[in-house]
Protein backbone atom coordinates (compact mmCIF):
# COMPACT_ATOMS: atom_id res chain seq x y z
CA UNK A 1 0.00 0.00 0.00
CA UNK A 2 2.54 2.03 0.58
CA UNK A 3 3.81 1.77 -3.11
CA UNK A 4 0.55 3.15 -4.09
CA UNK A 5 0.98 6.40 -1.84
CA UNK A 6 4.71 6.70 -2.85
CA UNK A 7 3.19 6.44 -7.00
CA UNK A 8 0.38 8.64 -5.96
CA UNK A 9 -2.00 5.80 -7.13
CA UNK A 10 -5.52 6.26 -5.36
CA UNK A 11 -6.75 3.74 -3.30
CA UNK A 12 -9.77 3.96 -5.16
CA UNK A 13 -8.37 1.81 -7.62
CA UNK A 14 -8.33 -1.19 -5.44
CA UNK A 15 -12.24 -1.01 -6.83
CA UNK A 16 -10.92 -1.59 -10.20
CA UNK A 17 -11.73 -5.64 -10.54
CA UNK A 18 -9.12 -5.48 -13.33
CA UNK A 19 -6.22 -3.95 -11.13
CA UNK A 20 -7.66 -6.02 -8.25
CA UNK A 21 -7.23 -9.30 -10.27
CA UNK A 22 -3.60 -8.54 -11.12
CA UNK A 23 -2.91 -7.96 -7.36
CA UNK A 24 -4.25 -11.07 -6.36
CA UNK A 25 -2.42 -12.94 -9.02
CA UNK A 26 0.50 -11.87 -8.19
CA UNK A 27 0.68 -11.11 -4.20
CA UNK A 28 0.25 -14.68 -3.39
CA UNK A 29 -1.01 -15.48 0.28
CA UNK A 30 -2.07 -11.61 0.95
CA UNK A 31 -5.67 -10.26 1.05
CA UNK A 32 -6.30 -7.20 -0.57
CA UNK A 33 -7.69 -4.89 1.52
CA UNK A 34 -11.05 -2.74 0.25
CA UNK A 35 -10.31 0.86 -0.24
CA UNK A 36 -12.86 2.07 3.25
CA UNK A 37 -10.78 0.00 5.16
CA UNK A 38 -7.40 1.36 4.23
CA UNK A 39 -8.75 4.92 4.56
CA UNK A 40 -10.04 4.21 7.92
CA UNK A 41 -7.14 2.05 9.88
CA UNK A 42 -3.98 2.48 7.88
CA UNK A 43 -3.66 6.35 6.52
CA UNK A 44 -3.53 7.74 9.43
CA UNK A 45 -0.09 5.31 11.02
CA UNK A 46 1.25 6.42 7.32
CA UNK A 47 1.15 9.85 8.12
CA UNK A 48 1.92 9.91 11.96
CA UNK A 49 5.42 7.82 10.67
CA UNK A 50 5.89 10.64 7.54
CA UNK A 51 5.88 13.29 10.11
CA UNK A 52 8.28 11.27 12.12
CA UNK A 53 10.72 10.94 9.65
CA UNK A 54 9.99 14.92 8.77
CA UNK A 55 10.71 15.69 12.36
CA UNK A 56 14.10 13.97 12.65
CA UNK A 57 15.35 15.59 9.08
CA UNK A 58 14.14 19.36 10.46
CA UNK A 59 15.28 19.29 14.36
CA UNK A 60 18.12 21.23 14.08
CA UNK A 61 20.22 23.11 11.72
CA UNK A 62 19.00 26.55 9.98
CA UNK A 63 16.10 26.49 7.76
CA UNK A 64 14.21 28.10 5.02
CA UNK A 65 10.46 28.85 5.11
CA UNK A 66 8.40 29.41 2.21
CA UNK A 67 5.20 30.18 1.76
CA UNK A 68 2.17 31.18 -0.86
CA UNK A 69 -1.75 31.15 -1.60
CA UNK A 70 -2.85 29.06 -4.61
CA UNK A 71 -6.48 29.02 -5.96
CA UNK A 72 -8.07 25.45 -6.81
CA UNK A 73 -10.46 24.40 -9.63
CA UNK A 74 -13.45 25.37 -6.78
CA UNK A 75 -12.38 28.56 -6.55
CA UNK A 76 -11.16 28.19 -2.70
CA UNK A 77 -7.54 30.11 -1.72
CA UNK A 78 -5.02 27.62 -0.58
CA UNK A 79 -2.23 28.47 1.66
CA UNK A 80 1.16 26.21 1.52
CA UNK A 81 4.20 26.24 3.71
CA UNK A 82 7.20 24.42 2.93
CA UNK A 83 10.75 24.35 4.42
CA UNK A 84 13.49 22.43 4.35
CA UNK A 85 16.96 22.39 6.43
CA UNK A 86 19.76 24.97 4.59
CA UNK A 87 22.96 22.97 3.97
CA UNK A 88 25.91 24.59 2.42
CA UNK A 89 27.30 22.48 -0.06
CA UNK A 90 24.21 20.84 -1.81
CA UNK A 91 20.82 21.12 -1.78
CA UNK A 92 18.78 20.09 0.50
CA UNK A 93 15.17 18.36 0.64
CA UNK A 94 12.40 20.80 0.81
CA UNK A 95 9.19 19.87 2.50
CA UNK A 96 5.42 20.45 2.48
CA UNK A 97 4.13 20.59 6.05
CA UNK A 98 0.76 21.84 5.38
CA UNK A 99 -1.70 23.37 3.16
CA UNK A 100 -4.93 25.41 4.85
CA UNK A 101 -8.11 26.18 2.87
CA UNK A 102 -8.93 29.51 4.11
CA UNK A 103 -11.99 31.16 3.90
CA UNK A 104 -10.96 35.00 5.03
CA UNK A 105 -9.25 37.12 2.63
CA UNK A 106 -5.48 36.23 2.61
CA UNK A 107 -3.68 39.52 4.75
CA UNK A 108 -0.82 39.56 6.23
CA UNK A 109 -2.37 38.51 9.87
CA UNK A 110 -3.81 35.21 8.17
CA UNK A 111 -0.49 34.24 7.10
CA UNK A 112 1.59 34.57 9.82
CA UNK A 113 -0.65 32.89 11.91
CA UNK A 114 -0.91 29.97 9.65
CA UNK A 115 3.00 30.41 9.93
CA UNK A 116 3.34 30.00 13.79
CA UNK A 117 0.41 27.53 14.16
CA UNK A 118 2.39 25.36 11.46
CA UNK A 119 5.63 25.58 12.97
CA UNK A 120 4.81 25.21 16.39
CA UNK A 121 2.74 21.85 15.59
CA UNK A 122 6.29 20.81 13.48
CA UNK A 123 8.68 21.94 16.29
CA UNK A 124 6.77 20.54 19.67
CA UNK A 125 9.14 21.63 22.41
CA UNK A 126 11.93 22.78 20.09
CA UNK A 127 9.93 25.76 18.79
CA UNK A 128 10.79 28.75 20.09
CA UNK A 129 14.77 27.72 20.01
CA UNK A 130 14.12 26.90 15.53
CA UNK A 131 12.16 29.96 15.29
CA UNK A 132 15.61 31.59 16.09
CA UNK A 133 17.14 29.45 13.31
CA UNK A 134 14.68 30.54 10.32
CA UNK A 135 17.28 32.05 8.41
CA UNK A 136 15.12 32.57 5.35
CA UNK A 137 11.27 33.58 4.03
CA UNK A 138 10.62 33.28 0.97
CA UNK A 139 7.35 34.17 -0.67
CA UNK A 140 6.20 36.33 -3.89
CA UNK A 141 5.65 40.54 -3.59
CA UNK A 142 1.83 40.55 -2.64
CA UNK A 143 1.07 43.08 -0.40
CA UNK A 144 0.00 40.36 2.08
CA UNK A 145 2.63 38.52 1.88
CA UNK A 146 5.28 41.63 2.41
CA UNK A 147 2.83 42.18 5.82
CA UNK A 148 3.57 39.11 6.58
CA UNK A 149 6.48 39.08 6.44
CA UNK A 150 7.33 41.83 8.49
CA UNK A 151 5.48 40.15 11.23
CA UNK A 152 7.54 37.27 10.97
CA UNK A 153 11.06 39.61 10.95
CA UNK A 154 9.69 41.09 13.95
CA UNK A 155 9.58 37.33 15.56
CA UNK A 156 12.54 36.08 13.85
CA UNK A 157 14.79 39.20 13.90
CA UNK A 158 17.58 37.05 11.99
CA UNK A 159 15.36 36.56 9.05
CA UNK A 160 15.73 37.24 5.76
CA UNK A 161 12.65 38.21 3.47
CA UNK A 162 13.42 36.99 0.20
CA UNK A 163 10.82 37.08 -2.53
CA UNK A 164 10.53 35.50 -5.86
CA UNK A 165 12.93 35.87 -8.26
CA UNK A 166 11.62 34.49 -11.48
CA UNK A 167 8.39 36.09 -10.05
CA UNK A 168 10.37 39.35 -10.02
CA UNK A 169 11.89 38.65 -13.68
CA UNK A 170 8.10 37.73 -15.28
CA UNK A 171 6.85 41.28 -14.08
CA UNK A 172 9.98 42.42 -16.35
CA UNK A 173 8.74 40.33 -19.28
CA UNK A 174 5.13 41.27 -18.83
CA UNK A 175 6.72 44.79 -18.98
CA UNK A 176 8.38 44.68 -22.15
CA UNK A 177 4.95 43.53 -23.61
CA UNK A 178 2.93 46.13 -22.22
CA UNK A 179 6.10 48.26 -23.76
CA UNK A 180 5.33 46.55 -27.57
CA UNK A 181 1.49 46.58 -28.41
CA UNK A 182 1.90 45.81 -32.25
CA UNK A 183 4.09 43.00 -31.28
CA UNK A 184 1.87 42.05 -28.78
CA UNK A 185 -1.74 41.90 -30.97
CA UNK A 186 0.29 40.36 -33.45
CA UNK A 187 0.92 37.09 -31.19
CA UNK A 188 -2.62 37.62 -29.75
CA UNK A 189 -4.10 37.42 -33.55
CA UNK A 190 -1.77 34.60 -34.95
CA UNK A 191 -2.56 32.77 -31.89
CA UNK A 192 -6.66 33.27 -32.81
CA UNK A 193 -5.89 32.13 -36.40
CA UNK A 194 -5.19 28.67 -35.73
CA UNK A 195 -6.82 27.85 -32.50
CA UNK A 196 -9.72 25.41 -33.33
CA UNK A 197 -9.01 25.83 -37.07
CA UNK A 198 -7.81 22.53 -38.35
CA UNK A 199 -8.11 23.50 -42.44
CA UNK A 200 -5.47 26.37 -41.53
CA UNK A 201 -3.23 24.08 -39.48
CA UNK A 202 -3.32 22.07 -42.66
CA UNK A 203 -2.44 24.46 -44.99
CA UNK A 204 0.64 25.59 -42.84
CA UNK A 205 2.12 21.96 -42.35
CA UNK A 206 1.31 21.51 -45.95
CA UNK A 207 3.23 24.62 -46.89
CA UNK A 208 6.26 24.54 -43.87
CA UNK A 209 6.00 20.64 -43.11
CA UNK A 210 9.03 20.85 -41.20
CA UNK A 211 8.27 23.84 -39.06
CA UNK A 212 6.17 23.87 -35.64
CA UNK A 213 2.87 25.75 -35.61
CA UNK A 214 3.11 29.05 -34.24
CA UNK A 215 3.14 29.03 -30.19
CA UNK A 216 -0.30 29.79 -28.25
CA UNK A 217 1.85 31.35 -25.40
CA UNK A 218 -0.17 32.18 -21.61
CA UNK A 219 0.46 35.00 -20.41
CA UNK A 220 -0.06 33.11 -16.71
CA UNK A 221 3.00 30.90 -17.77
CA UNK A 222 6.26 32.81 -17.53
CA UNK A 223 8.26 33.38 -20.06
CA UNK A 224 5.99 31.74 -23.33
CA UNK A 225 5.46 35.42 -24.55
CA UNK A 226 8.49 36.49 -25.35
CA UNK A 227 9.50 32.91 -26.48
CA UNK A 228 6.79 33.13 -28.82
CA UNK A 229 8.15 36.23 -29.83
CA UNK A 230 11.20 34.60 -30.49
CA UNK A 231 9.66 32.22 -32.75
CA UNK A 232 8.10 34.39 -34.91
CA UNK A 233 11.40 36.69 -35.38
CA UNK A 234 13.00 33.56 -36.48
CA UNK A 235 10.31 32.66 -38.89
CA UNK A 236 8.73 35.86 -39.76
CA UNK A 237 8.78 35.10 -43.45
CA UNK A 238 7.47 31.27 -43.60
CA UNK A 239 4.26 33.36 -40.96
CA UNK A 240 3.64 35.91 -43.39
CA UNK A 241 3.34 33.51 -46.28
CA UNK A 242 0.85 31.26 -44.87
CA UNK A 243 -1.19 34.15 -43.25
CA UNK A 244 -1.02 36.05 -46.98
CA UNK A 245 -2.91 32.78 -48.14
CA UNK A 246 -6.00 33.29 -45.79
CA UNK A 247 -8.95 35.29 -46.75
CA UNK A 248 -8.81 38.35 -44.87
CA UNK A 249 -12.74 38.39 -44.98
CA UNK A 250 -13.20 35.25 -43.05
CA UNK A 251 -11.73 36.37 -40.14
CA UNK A 252 -10.86 39.76 -38.30
CA UNK A 253 -7.46 38.21 -36.94
CA UNK A 254 -6.01 37.77 -40.01
CA UNK A 255 -7.54 41.20 -40.76
CA UNK A 256 -5.21 42.36 -38.12
CA UNK A 257 -2.53 40.25 -39.36
CA UNK A 258 -2.63 41.87 -42.25
CA UNK A 259 -2.41 45.26 -40.44
CA UNK A 260 0.17 45.06 -38.52
CA UNK A 261 2.32 43.04 -41.37
CA UNK A 262 1.93 46.05 -43.59
CA UNK A 263 4.11 48.05 -40.88
CA UNK A 264 7.35 48.11 -41.25
CA UNK A 265 8.56 48.78 -37.67
CA UNK A 266 6.32 45.53 -36.70
CA UNK A 267 9.59 43.26 -37.89
CA UNK A 268 12.13 45.88 -36.15
CA UNK A 269 10.25 45.68 -32.77
CA UNK A 270 10.14 41.81 -33.30
CA UNK A 271 13.91 41.86 -33.79
CA UNK A 272 14.20 44.66 -30.90
CA UNK A 273 12.49 41.83 -28.23
CA UNK A 274 13.96 38.93 -29.57
CA UNK A 275 17.53 40.69 -29.34
CA UNK A 276 17.18 42.30 -25.98
CA UNK A 277 15.20 40.15 -24.17
CA UNK A 278 15.24 36.93 -25.83
CA UNK A 279 17.26 35.07 -22.86
CA UNK A 280 14.31 35.37 -20.33
CA UNK A 281 12.45 32.78 -20.86
CA UNK A 282 16.09 30.84 -20.47
CA UNK A 283 16.97 32.14 -17.36
CA UNK A 284 13.17 31.49 -15.61
CA UNK A 285 13.49 27.90 -16.75
CA UNK A 286 16.89 27.63 -15.38
CA UNK A 287 15.77 29.39 -12.11
CA UNK A 288 12.78 27.10 -11.41
CA UNK A 289 14.97 24.49 -10.92
CA UNK A 290 14.84 23.34 -7.07
CA UNK A 291 18.55 22.59 -7.29
CA UNK A 292 19.57 25.95 -7.74
CA UNK A 293 21.50 27.80 -5.02
CA UNK A 294 20.76 31.19 -3.70
CA UNK A 295 24.49 32.66 -5.03
CA UNK A 296 23.28 30.99 -8.66
CA UNK A 297 19.67 32.95 -9.37
CA UNK A 298 21.72 36.24 -7.93
CA UNK A 299 24.60 35.94 -10.85
CA UNK A 300 21.93 35.19 -13.48
CA UNK A 301 19.33 38.32 -12.17
CA UNK A 302 22.80 40.42 -12.24
CA UNK A 303 23.16 39.23 -15.55
CA UNK A 304 19.47 40.19 -16.47
CA UNK A 305 20.40 43.55 -14.55
CA UNK A 306 23.49 44.15 -16.99
CA UNK A 307 21.42 43.57 -20.43
CA UNK A 308 18.32 45.44 -19.45
CA UNK A 309 20.92 48.58 -18.56
CA UNK A 310 22.08 48.29 -22.01
CA UNK A 311 19.07 48.50 -23.93
CA UNK A 312 18.22 51.97 -25.90
CA UNK A 313 15.50 53.98 -26.30
CA UNK A 314 12.80 55.12 -23.87
CA UNK A 315 12.24 51.67 -23.65
CA UNK A 316 15.45 50.97 -22.17
CA UNK A 317 14.66 53.48 -19.13
CA UNK A 318 11.31 52.65 -18.32
CA UNK A 319 12.61 48.80 -17.86
CA UNK A 320 15.37 50.15 -16.32
CA UNK A 321 12.77 51.16 -13.67
CA UNK A 322 11.31 48.20 -13.14
CA UNK A 323 14.39 46.57 -12.47
CA UNK A 324 15.43 48.66 -9.69
CA UNK A 325 12.02 48.10 -8.57
CA UNK A 326 12.35 44.34 -8.70
CA UNK A 327 15.37 44.37 -7.02
CA UNK A 328 13.94 46.51 -4.02
CA UNK A 329 11.21 44.37 -3.82
CA UNK A 330 13.60 40.88 -3.91
CA UNK A 331 16.06 41.07 -0.16
CA UNK A 332 13.82 43.06 2.54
Amino acid sequence: MMMMIAANIPWIKLNNKHFRSFLLKYCVGHDIPEESLLRKTFLDKVFENQVVQIRQELLEGFFWVSMNVTIDFLGRKIVHLLVTNLKPNKPSSCYLIASKVTSEIANGTTIFNFFDETLRWLWLNKAEQNFKNIIMFTSDAVSYMLNAGRKIKAKCPQTLHVTCIVHGIHRIAEEVRNQFKDVDNFVDNVKKIFLKAPSRVKTFKEMFPDLPLPPKPIITRWGTWIKAVCYFQHHYNEVRTVLELFDPRSSAAIRNCRELMDKPELIADLNFVANNFGMIPEIIQMLESSKVSVQFALEKLNELKTKIDAVPRDVGIRLQEKMAAVLQKILI
